[in-house]
């Protein structure tokens, strides 16, 4: 055990059982707030205070500390707190070499690629993150923990090819902007590595990239704010064909499942408004699932439902892009648009996804893998406006007694609701 993990635990053995639990909540959110990678939320679960403060540590590495003040002071321990900064002051006294604070020294390649990074937009970033996974199956080299990736940022990025690409990273950073149609980055990347003190020669060429990105934010046909990316343009809805999907209901009880199937193009199913471009033939079907039992999680980690949560299933094919609905009006309010992510909840547990685009009523994937899905928003102090539907019902009685009930626009909501109001006599007008 490091001297660090040793002042961690001795700090924690104060904690009881509820307060260990809580600390562990609030780890969870502090660290999707700091861009830090994912504890997996099973072993974080199970864990004592001595596999935590491990998994911590194999997780931040020295940033452990900082991490560790940070729950602390949410929760109120403030005489935790200062027993830690003791504790660690006496340890950075011991080994003034060697600081508890996570001060990274760069070298010139990191400082370089950071520098030429920092001229990208969010929806570049991503864009990045996405071309660098196809450019690095297409090169061979080591993969690259997805995890990690989806939620790293500029720094988290670099700090990444640079474990796992070294000297390459220049090289592979290069192919990704080409790709992107960033030749200005690319150039500049060009003179550095040309003139680097450590002899190394990189060939950058600077012709012009086969695929062409741009993230300039436009206005698209419907007049919504829509961003580029992955290679292409969210469509208007007049360019999807609509397809009427074919029901199917296990029981009166049970939520019915919709099938649809269609040839290479772009379509959008009549029922959910789920839309999806593929290349070749496809079918799959899809149904509705509450979202109630999953509400205190997402509370948790400080997001808001945006649109159904769906169960996808494959069943031949492969969908190149989903497009998921949402029902957040971004018309007036576009500085919400780097707010929206997609929630993955399966077996292994919770994975907040980034999204590609985002357009008035959708929200795009690239290559996604399914299970249950939904459009979600970060309301970190935000005030947002959403679209809704009024569903009106009459009771079957001799006087007119209307029920009225404003819901988002959730299909699945909209069956619930209608199950339970046409089966207490009431009837939809």
């Amino acid at each position: 055990m490091t001297s660090v993990q040793e002042k961690l635990l001795e700090t924690l053995q104060d904690l009881n059982y509820e307060d260990l639990e809580k600390f562990k909540h609030v780890l969870q959110y502090t660290r999707m707030k700091k861009d830090l990678p994912r504890i997996p939320r099973q072993r974080l679960e199970t864990a004592d205070r001595d596999k935590m403060v491990k998994l911590m540590m194999e997780t931040y590495g020295q940033q452990s500390v900082e991490v560790t003040e940070e729950v602390l002071k949410k929760m109120n321990r403030k005489d935790l707190v200062e027993r830690l900064s003791e504790l660690t002051l006496g340890l950075s006294e011991e080994h003034p070499s060697k600081p508890i604070k996570n001060e990274v020294t760069m070298t010139s390649v990191q400082e370089k690629l950071l520098e030429t990074l920092e001229d990208l937009s969010y929806g570049e970033l991503e864009q990045f993150k996405l071309v660098l996974q196809r450019t690095r199956t297409k090169k061979g080299l080591p993969r690259m923990s997805r995890q990690r990736m989806e939620t790293a940022d500029r720094d988290g990025i670099v700090e990444m090819m640079m474990e796992i690409y070294r000297q390459q990273s220049v090289e592979v950073t290069s192919e990704v902007l080409m790709e992107m149609n960033r030749s200005d980055l690319v150039k500049r990347l060009s003179d550095f590595s040309s003139g680097s003190k450590a002899g190394h020669h990189f060939a950058l060429e600077c012709g012009t990239a086969a695929s062409a990105y741009s993230t300039e934010q436009r206005r698209g046909p419907s007049g919504s704010l829509e961003l580029e990316g992955c290679g292409s343009i969210i469509k208007d809805s007049s360019d999807w064909t609509k397809l009427e999907p074919e029901v199917n209901s296990a029981g009166a009880d049970e939520a019915p499942t919709y099938s649809l199937q269609s040839e290479a193009g772009h379509f959008e199913c009549s029922v959910s408004g789920l839309r999806w471009i593929c290349k070749g033939k496809v079918r799959f079907q899809y149904h509705f699932s509450s979202v109630e039992e999953h509400m205190e999680r997402i509370n948790s980690m400080q997001y808001m439902p945006a649109g159904p949560l769906m169960n996808i299933t494959v069943l031949a094919g492969k969908l190149d892009e989903v497009h998921l609905p949402h029902w957040i009006c971004i018309d007036d309010n576009p500085t919400i648009l780097d707010k929206f992510a997609v929630l993955h909840i399966d077996d292994c547990g919770d994975v907040v996804e980034n999204v590609s685009e985002v357009t008035s009523s959708h929200v795009k994937l690239c290559e996604p893998v399914f299970s249950l899905k939904m459009a979600i928003l970060r309301f970190l102090g935000l005030l947002v406006e959403i679209y809704c539907n009024v569903l009106i019902y009459k009771t079957d009685t001799d006087f007119l007694t209307l029920h009225a009930y404003l819901i988002p626009r959730d299909p699945g909501l909209q069956q619930v609701i209608s199950y339970l109001t046409i089966n207490t006599n009431n009837n939809q007008i």
